[in-house]
């Protein structure tokens, strides 16, 4: 049903994704609250993205609206699907997060118990049981690298760090009066840049437990690894911007903070972790869990080659 005025707007940001979007646009359109439009911002994609939403436009009796830009980030096409905005309240998933039924009412409830213009609600994600869970991804889940929010309690204030757009939203005043994307952060940590922006200025994290979407991409051990080496680089921009972060966004694990790690952190982690993250993609793919102290030694290990590259590129 079309609305002048929507109560909510769905801005899906996407980049060549079309399968997966076509997937989260169906489930988008067949929620059980009807009050909302839906805005998909195409960041530059090279696929037949815009011919498969044209033709979901055609279908649909909902809102669907298609906005194409130059590809400059997802930062960018949220700061585009913002402005195109006629909801009060504007909603981001990301272009492989299925949402369930109900998340839309689920979010639009949580607004209506928390009603301040600074209340952003984030919603639970997990990965799809259409995925093999490997035993890297379970790790992931269990330690709260992979959606760390989704394992808390319904109704938890928190803070910047679960500002996580793949399911979150916000009073659409505030962020235009407040402030919107950093477009300089074309990859990476756009959302906590804004999340951690918006704090200062009285933002609230509200988890929605029930709003529930699910992500449809798996990881591998390989894949995480170059993931984690570009968030150490990427990483470089928000500490220059906001060097505060650095201490809050990487706290040292409890299990791993002793002299004897912290040494082999620098001496002996760059000898052994690239010989040893074969080892660990091979037992992983064929359903063997490795240490978890071993997948955060790597994982960190990865940050910091990334985040010393990324020293590098601004030093130049």
């Amino acid at each position: 049903m079309r609305s002048n005025n929507p109560k909510l707007s769905v801005v899906v940001p996407t980049y060549n994704r079309v399968e997966m979007l076509k997937r989260v646009i169906e489930g988008i359109l067949n929620q059980t609250f009807r009050d909302y439009e839906t805005i998909v911002v195409d960041d530059g994609s090279t696929d037949v993205t815009e011919s498969v939403i044209r033709e979901l436009i055609k279908k649909t009796p909902c809102e669907l609206q298609y906005l194409k830009q130059v590809n400059k980030g997802a930062g960018a096409a949220r700061n585009l699907g913002i402005k195109h905005a006629k909801g009060e309240l504007v909603l981001f998933i990301d272009d492989d997060v299925l949402p369930t039924p109900g998340l839309i009412e689920e979010h639009v409830r949580a607004h209506q118990q928390y009603t301040g213009d600074n209340i952003a609600i984030v919603g639970s994600v997990v990965y799809s049981s259409e995925l093999n869970l490997s035993p890297f991804m379970q790790w992931l889940i269990n330690s709260g690298i992979a959606f760390g929010h989704s394992r808390e309690q319904n109704g938890a204030k928190l803070d910047y760090r679960s500002f996580c757009t793949a399911n979150l939203s916000l009073k659409r005043c505030f962020v235009l009066e407040k402030g919107m994307f950093d477009e300089n952060f074309r990859q990476f940590y756009d959302d906590i840049e804004l999340g951690f922006r918006l704090e200062q200025q009285g933002l609230q994290v509200v988890l929605a437990k029930n709003a529930l979407g699910y992500h449809l991409r798996g990881e591998t051990v390989q894949g995480f690894c170059n993931r984690s080496k570009s968030y150490g680089q990427k990483s470089v921009l928000l500490y220059k911007k906001w060097p505060a972060l650095k201490s809050s966004m990487n706290p040292t694990p409890q299990n791993i903070r002793t002299e004897f790690i912290e040494a082999a952190k620098k001496v002996i982690l760059p000898i052994v972790i690239p010989v040893l993250r074969p080892a660990l993609c091979w037992l992983d793919s064929h359903d063997y869990a490795a240490r978890a102290l071993l997948y955060a030694l790597m994982l960190d290990y990865y940050s910091q080659v990334g985040f010393r590259k990324g020293i590098k590129s601004v030093g130049k």
